[in-house]
């Protein structure tokens, strides 16, 4: 019909081919890849009506499944991602895509669902995620007015985190690096192998309430259970898709099914076009760098690689209706 009042449209052949290439992740059929998988729900808060659940391949960043899920298809809106994920699973195995290991957030479900029914895969969870709770529950409680010598400490707290994942390969050597943390803020340093430095920030007294909180909070089996799965994949890629999201489908704008699932396919398209992408280089042939300050800290400057402009090139080559 469109044909008949000359509308340029794709063929379903182009429309095919473009779909497995962009969307499908055929280019992965019969290898196994490394996977992150995260959820994001359509609006803040715990009354979301579509949720959409991404798995991204962690070497070349590609979305390789997305999945969205409404509310009213499972028995609440926090069950979507689970539902998200069985799908993705579902089209991996239509497209012959192995698994190798899985790196997500800390879900309940997501958890007991891969370790009960996809026992051959490796499961880890996202070290940023567990840093980012930490940092939550820390300011939480620095917020009182007895705890408030912890603050100074929470950044080196997160960072120590970060240095027990990377620096270990074998779980018990994650927990000993751990549990020497407590000893380190209350400058007891009789266990290290490092030299004593003096510290700009106060040490933090032993036996006080800063020290019995932050032994509760750090040393909790379930957070250090937490460390001992902790991957050490770069998961960044896959929340910075998530923000791109937002640009076609922003969180205060409500959406039909149909205009939902078209919104995150669009991005999903946009996102495998430019992921990769090369740095600016400037005319000496030097990388250039933008300077920005973190939400949470103004005054620490952030210098960051700039990438060519993006281009559009599967949207308005494949959907122009000109």
């Amino acid at each position: 019909m469109l044909s008949s009042i000359n509308i340029a449209v794709p063929t379903y052949r182009t429309f095919t081919t473009h779909q497995r290439k962009y969307l499908h992740g055929r280019s992965f059929a019969g290898r196994e890849v490394d996977i992150a998988g995260d959820g994001r729900c359509d609006s803040p808060g715990h009354s979301a009506l579509y949720g959409i659940t991404t798995l991204m391949e962690l070497k070349n960043h590609r979305v390789i499944s997305s999945k969205l899920v409404k509310s009213t298809e499972v028995s609440s809106s926090n069950a979507m991602e689970l539902e998200g994920l069985k799908r993705c699973r579902e089209e991996l195995a239509l497209h012959q895509i192995k698994v190798s290991s899985l790196t997500t957030d800390r879900h309940t479900g997501v958890t007991k669902y891969v370790r009960q029914q996809w026992p051959e895969i490796k499961h880890y969870f996202d070290t940023w995620h567990i840093s980012k709770g930490l940092k939550k529950r820390l300011a939480e409680k620095t917020r009182t007015a007895k705890y408030r010598a912890i603050a100074p400490w929470i950044k080196s707290i997160c960072n120590h985190l970060y240095w027990c994942v990377w620096s270990s390969e074998e779980e018990s050597d994650r927990e000993e690096k751990w549990r020497l943390l407590l000893s380190h803020i209350t400058n007891d340093h009789t266990k290290c192998n490092h030299e004593t430095k003096p510290s700009t920030k106060a040490w933090i007294v032993q036996g006080s309430p800063c020290e019995r909180i932050l032994s509760e909070m750090l040393l909790s089996s379930r957070l250090i259970n937490d460390i001992k799965r902790a991957g050490k994949q770069n998961t960044s890629e896959l929340e910075a898709f998530h923000a791109k999201i937002n640009h076609y489908a922003p969180k205060m704008t409500g959406y039909t099914y149909q205009g939902m699932s078209s919104r995150y396919q669009l991005a999903v398209m946009y996102h495998n076009e430019n992921v990769n992408r090369p740095y600016r280089v400037s005319k000496a042939g030097e990388a250039m760098y933008s300077i920005s300050r973190s939400k949470h800290s103004k005054l620490q400057p952030i210098a960051t690689k700039l990438r060519v402009p993006p281009t559009y090139n599967i949207l308005f080559t494949k959907f122009s209706l000109f």
